[in-house]
């Protein structure tokens, strides 16, 4: 589980730059930004909860 969370944290992150290295950002990227933000912030909520093993 914890190897699934860290590989589609690192493929969220991938996406976010992809999208953060343009000048100009359109409207549709900045939300597909929102929605990878938020998945990344799951992903490393998920990740402490196992840390700490909650």
């Amino acid at each position: 589980m914890k190897e699934q969370l860290l590989e589609q944290l690192t493929y969220v992150q991938a996406r976010i730059s992809e999208i953060t290295v343009h000048e100009n950002i359109e409207i549709k990227q900045i939300s597909d930004l929102q929605r990878y933000f938020e998945m990344q912030r799951n992903i490393v909520e998920a990740l402490y909860k196992i840390s700490e093993g909650i």
